[in-house]
């Protein structure tokens, strides 16, 4: 548990492989009381197929920050 072993488990886990897509779940969205319960919001860049394919189905875009 912890920051640190959270970095070096990711950085072994990039060494030995670069994601092309990170999922983050979570309740962000509970954060904003003008988006419905359940709403699936995406970002990412411009002519990702994943997130066209988001779109596509319903997704919201959004904006992600993370401190």
């Amino acid at each position: 548990m912890g920051l640190a072993r959270a970095r070096r488990s990711l950085e072994r886990a990039f060494a030995a492989s670069v994601p092309q897509v990170v999922l983050s779940s979570g309740f962000a969205g509970g954060l904003n009381p003008g988006l419905p319960r359940g709403a699936v919001l995406v970002e990412g860049p411009e002519g990702n197929p994943w997130v066209g394919r988001l779109l596509a189905v319903g997704a919201i875009p959004g904006r992600f920050v993370s401190v």
